[in-house]
Formats: structure tokens, sequence, C-alpha cells
């Protein structure tokens, strides 16, 4: 074999282990998408829950649920 095979077989190992590693680093990234957006919707109902809470406390101190009882 000659030195120029060697190093076009080295080479073309070396593409094939970069392209296994791509690959993988995108099968990750799908994943990590999906993780993300997961967390964000969680986010979003924390704060929905929070503002609702702030909403009925605010409106019980004001005395608004007792003004719609009288209604």
């Amino acid at each position: 074999m000659s030195d120029l095979e060697k190093r076009v077989d080295k080479h073309e190992w070396i593409l094939k282990t970069h392209d296994d590693e791509l690959r993988s680093l995108k099968d990750n990234e799908e994943k990590m998408q999906k993780t993300l957006f997961s967390i964000q919707q969680n986010l979003n109902q924390i704060k929905w829950i929070a503002l609702g809470f702030i909403f009925a406390t605010a409106a019980a101190e004001l005395g608004l649920v007792q003004a719609l009882k009288l209604l």
C-alpha cells in the first residue's frame, strides 16, 4: 500500500468519525429543543398561576369580591 493510499484511508476514517459526531450532535439538538419547549410551557403555566393569584389577592384586598356578591 502506498503512502498516498494510507493517507487517503486515514482521512476517510476521520471524515466518517466527524460525520458520526455531527449526526449525534444534531440528534442531541432536537432533544434539547423539545426539552426547552417543555420548560417554556411550564414557566408560562407558573406565570399565569402567579398572575391569577396576584389578581385574586388584589381583588380580595380591594373588596371586589364583596362587591360582586352584592350584585
